[in-house]
């Protein structure tokens, strides 16, 4: 989007094509804000050049444009990837920096919800990730944040649940989860709460509770139609 299109077509992306069948390279993709750029690059380079596309901003609360590509891209066997679900900080409380693009009557038409979001005690920013993450033909939403407590107000821990919170934030929405090597240290003082049978079977009863929640959360009458059929 900052650079002549033309020079990546004719340029960045044979030399990305050449590094892929020397083996270097796995697969070669192209990200750009505006989807109608995407569209033109696999238009002006040779089939099987552009394997995936990232597009951001153009799937989210307040505004969807990248529905009218999904033909286009799937037909010729391009994967799709949506990213940045909050746009921007258009959809946060934190609001947007003063690099955004956007204009002034949608940054205020977005307070707007935000506020209207808080009033009712739902942060705007779990709304729009699960905005993002639920159309079925777009497999895969990238999401960053800079305050690790996103990731708490976008997951709900109850009761003894806090054993699967990556679980939880994965199905959040959030992808960049791992695991930190930590230095345990023996218990000096007190008596430890995780003791006897009683933390095995909440533990039991927790993740089964996950997989329903997972499984029909959506579609509960699948369930208990199907049970209130056989009484």
């Amino acid at each position: 989007e900052f650079t002549d299109l033309r020079k990546v077509a004719e340029e960045t992306l044979p030399a990305l094509v050449e590094l892929r069948e020397k083996g270097i390279v796995s697969h070669v993709g192209i990200t750009d804000l505006q989807p109608e750029n995407l569209k033109w690059l696999v238009e002006n380079t040779p089939e099987g050049t552009i394997e995936s596309i990232l597009n951001f901003c153009h799937y989210c609360l307040n505004d969807d444009k990248l529905i009218d590509y999904l033909d286009y891209f799937e037909e010729r066997g391009i994967g799709i990837i949506n990213a940045s679900p909050l746009s921007m900080g258009l959809l946060s409380q934190r609001g947007v920096p003063d690099w955004h693009p956007a204009p002034q009557s949608l940054v205020e038409a977005c307070q707007k919800a935000v506020q209207h979001c808080l009033s009712k005690n739902y942060p705007i920013e779990k709304l729009a990730i699960q905005y993002s993450v639920s159309h079925p033909r777009i497999a895969t939403t990238l999401f960053s944040s800079a305050n690790p407590q996103n990731v708490i107000k976008n997951i709900e821990v109850y009761g003894e649940m806090h054993r699967y919170i990556p679980y939880l934030a994965k199905n959040a929405g959030f992808c960049k989860i791992g695991e930190k090597t930590v230095q345990h240290q023996a218990r000096k003082f007190g008596k430890s709460k995780f003791m006897g049978l009683n933390r095995f079977v909440n533990g039991y009863l927790d993740l089964l509770s996950l997989w329903f929640l997972d499984s029909f959360g959506l579609k509960p009458m699948h369930v208990f139609g199907f049970i209130g059929t056989l009484m």
